[in-house]
């Protein structure tokens, strides 16, 4: 068996990571469009205790927007990393 070297291990390491951060980026669609669905239920709810439901619901979807939106990030930082690594060593080849 031969080794792998650190050239094709950086080729590979970003592999569908481009497809992550696409589906992320869907996923902070979706939960941006149910986090407005559930404002917009909390404005027009009159009894106390779907209010607060609602409000538990809303700032659950604002955390969870808020990872996904770090997630995004890092990962991007990540991709933007791997790109320029390879197409250093690819210049120098």
């Amino acid at each position: 068996m031969r080794e792998i070297s650190q050239h094709e291990v950086q080729r590979v390491s970003g592999a569908g990571l481009a497809e992550v951060i696409t589906g992320i980026g869907s996923a902070m669609e979706n939960v941006s469009t149910s986090l407005q669905t559930t404002v917009d239920s909390i404005a027009s709810a009159t009894d106390g205790w779907t209010i607060m439901g609602l409000t538990h619901k809303a700032l659950a979807l604002s955390r969870t927007y808020a990872k996904l939106s770090f997630l995004s990030s890092f990962l991007s930082s990540l991709n933007s990393a791997a790109t320029d690594t390879t197409s250093d060593s690819s210049s120098a080849a």
